[in-house]
């Protein structure tokens, strides 16, 4: 909505492979503004302390520019995530938090990390990715 409705069509395709998956967005627009579309993937980790993102140890938030891997170590479990896409993006990531009671008051606990993928696109665009989860 531009404030007007534009038609639009998002299709996902999946293919498993060995220890992953390739995957390939499709998005149709009969728009010819610049638009933003966001990859989100929400990931709980045992100890959200021990993950690291290409390489670096994740703050409760921030933003990494343009790059075309990104990979998140558990050190915890020993694994490697590896998300890898055909174009350039921008990732922005923060900790996801919960609110609880105990003795000693309020208790702030990370639930989870959240990563939003940011791709610039105009009209159409095709995505394509490869998901793989390896020992680290």
């Amino acid at each position: 909505y531009f404030p007007e409705k534009v038609d639009a069509v998002l299709e996902k395709h999946y293919l498993p492979r060995g220890n992953g998956l390739d995957f390939e967005i499709k998005f149709e627009s009969e728009s010819t503004k610049e638009l933003l579309y966001l990859l989100e993937h929400n990931l709980h980790f045992s100890e959200s302390d021990k993950v690291l993102f290409n390489g670096e140890i994740l703050g409760e938030e921030g933003e990494i520019e343009s790059c075309r891997v990104m990979e998140i170590t558990d050190a915890m479990l020993g694994k490697r995530i590896t998300l890898s896409l055909d174009q350039p993006f921008k990732t922005t990531y923060f900790k996801l938090k919960t609110l609880s009671q105990s003795e000693q008051g309020f208790d702030l606990t990370v639930q989870g990390i959240s990563f939003a993928m940011a791709i610039r696109f105009s009209g159409n665009f095709i995505l394509k990715g490869k998901l793989e989860i390896n020992d680290v």
